[in-house]
Order: C-alpha cells, then sequence, then structure tokens
C-alpha cells in the first residue's frame, strides 16, 4: 500500500500494511487536524493499482450535518472539503472540496486559486513530497472503461463525440452511482451516499437581491435549514479544466467560476443530473437555481452527500 496522492507533503505519514491493516500518522491533535485530501492505494506486486481509499481530513469543529424540511440529512459541506465559509479567499477555496466524474469513485483536486485565475489545479504531492499533475487523456475504447478509470486515478478522461460526452466510451450495464442505494463506486463516507435528483428540489436562494461576486456562493434555504453552497465551478469536460463560468440568464460574462455545480444520480441517457445555481452579476436577484439540469457525465463537480 502506498500514497498515490496528497494534497501536502507529509500529511499522511508512515504508511504501512501488514497484510491485513494499513496504520498511517497525520499531523494534528484529536479533533483538530491538518485539513486535507489524500488517496491511498492498494498494490500487487507488479505494481498493478488493485483498489483505492479517499483519506478526507478536517476538523470535528469545521464537520456537521443538517435536516432538510423534506426529511433528508445532507452533510453541511462539501466532500474533499476543510471548511464551509466564505470570510476570506483562503476560506472560499477551501469550501470548494473535490471534484468528481460522473460516476467514478476517486476525487480530483479543485483550482489552486479561488478565482480560477490561471486554470491551474491545487497541488498534489507523492510519498516523497514530490509534486504531481493530472494528466488528461480521450476517452477511447481502451481508456473509457471503469477498469482504466480506477487503475489510473489521476487521469482525467475527456468526454468525445463516440463516448457521447460521457468519460465512458461505452454505457455501464448497471448505475455506478444511485440515489436509493449506496453503490460500490459512491464517493461518500460511510453512512452517506450521493443525493438523488428529489434531495434538491426545495433548495432557493435566500436573498437573490443580496447577492455579492464576493461571496463565492450562496446561502441556499428550504425553510427549515440554511447551509453555505460554494459555486465553484466545474471541471469541463472537453478539456479538463475549471471551467470559469457565464450566467444562463442575462448572458453576462463573469470571468471566474461563479456557478455551483453538484452531481446527484440521477440519469438520463448519456446524461446525468446536477443542482445548479448561478450569480447574475448585471442583476443580482436574477439569480436562481435549477433543482435537475442533464450534463455531460465527463464533467466534474462537487458534491454534497446524504445520510443513507
Amino acid at each position: 500500500m502506498r500514497i498515490v496522492w496528497q494534497t501536502a507533503k507529509e500529511l499522511v505519514r508512515e504508511l504501512r500494511f501488514d497484510g491485513t491493516t494499513a496504520t498511517f500518522y497525520i499531523d494534528g491533535e484529536k479533533n483538530d487536524v491538518v485539513p486535507g485530501n489524500a488517496l491511498l492505494g492498494a498494490y500487487d506486486r507488479s505494481g498493478k493499482l488493485l483498489t483505492t481509499w479517499h483519506l478526507w481530513l478536517t476538523n470535528a469543529a469545521d464537520y456537521g450535518e443538517q435536516t432538510y424540511a423534506g426529511g433528508r440529512t445532507f452533510l453541511t459541506l462539501n466532500l474533499g472539503a476543510a471548511r464551509n465559509a466564505n470570510a476570506t479567499p483562503d476560506e472560499v477555496l477551501g469550501s470548494f472540496g473535490c471534484f468528481y466524474q460522473w460516476g467514478r469513485k476517486e476525487p480530483f483536486v479543485g483550482p489552486a486559486a479561488y478565482d480560477a485565475a490561471d486554470g491551474a489545479d491545487a497541488k498534489m504531492y507523492d510519498a516523497n513530497g514530490e509534486t504531481l499533475y493530472l494528466t488528461y487523456e480521450a476517452s477511447s475504447p481502451e481508456t473509457g472503461t471503469a477498469e482504466y478509470a480506477a487503475a489510473h486515478p489521476t487521469t482525467y478522461i475527456l468526454g468525445t463525440e463516440a463516448s457521447g460526452y460521457d468519460w465512458l466510451h461505452t454505457p455501464a450495464a448497471e448505475p455506478l452511482w444511485s440515489g436509493e442505494r449506496k453503490t460500490a463506486n459512491d464517493p461518500c463516507p460511510k453512512g452517506w451516499r450521493m443525493p438523488s435528483e428529489r434531495d434538491f428540489e426545495a433548495l432557493r436562494i435566500v436573498d437573490a437581491a443580496a447577492g455579492k461576486e464576493s461571496q463565492y456562493g450562496w446561502y441556499l434555504t428550504d425553510g427549515t435549514a440554511t447551509a453555505y453552497y460554494p459555486g465553484a465551478g466545474f471541471r469541463t469536460y472537453l478539456t479538463g479544466v475549471v471551467q470559469n463560468m457565464y450566467n444562463p440568464v442575462s448572458g453576462v460574462e463573469v470571468p471566474r467560476p461563479w456557478t455551483g455545480d453538484y452531481w446527484t444520480a440521477g440519469t438520463q441517457g448519456r446524461l446525468s443530473s446536477a443542482f445548479v445555481f448561478w450569480f447574475d452579476a448585471a442583476d443580482p436577484a436574477r439569480s436562481g437555481t435549477t433543482p435537475s439540469e442533464w450534463r455531460r457525465r465527463a464533467d466534474g463537480m462537487q458534491i454534497r452527500c446524504v445520510r443513507e
């Protein structure tokens, strides 16, 4: 077993595997750790990656849950996020969490800067502290398979016309994610799963007219619970780069990823459903939410998990 990638040098230290149990150390004290993400991998004797585990580190004070009016309990922060706040650029960036292609278990890091100014990715390091970089490959009969994706967790598989702009070249026989039950590819922690299309239906912006570009997200409510949802944009299926967004109502260009894009488990042919909200730079009052928008599965989006 070894570290595939980690978001800080020595985030995970002294990783050992005795054939049955893995042990390691992380920096910090009880309930007060250095936030971050790491991907641990199990390999066979030939070096082939067999399976992975996503290690998500966040402080107990920043991790919580809340029950919405419909009875569904959500985490209060994005999967892989360090916190859920937007008072400073660092807090905004820390609230983004990881990005996922629809149906893939392994996470991808977000942008290096809160405004995705130069398109650079957040830093990743190997066990020796050497910098790692994501690679990008077009979906093909060879690369666009669940087996290839699992064996290449740092490769972002781009959608092509032949694949229907899905990272999978040929659709899977069974849904890789489900809004009814936890699947083997579900990336949420134990006890949590992917949300369904219905889980976001009641969410609305608390006060659209008061929206500001600097918030980088919205406070959303269903009348019972209120939570901050950061607008981190998404990794586009064509290039894998975090996409700078424009507003779908006014068409005004906004030179930063100021739209929230959250996967659900809903499917329709080669498309999957996302919960989307946006900021209208010309008139904040026209900002809005869409509980289910059909998107390409090679896109990379955030996830807000629900309790099983």
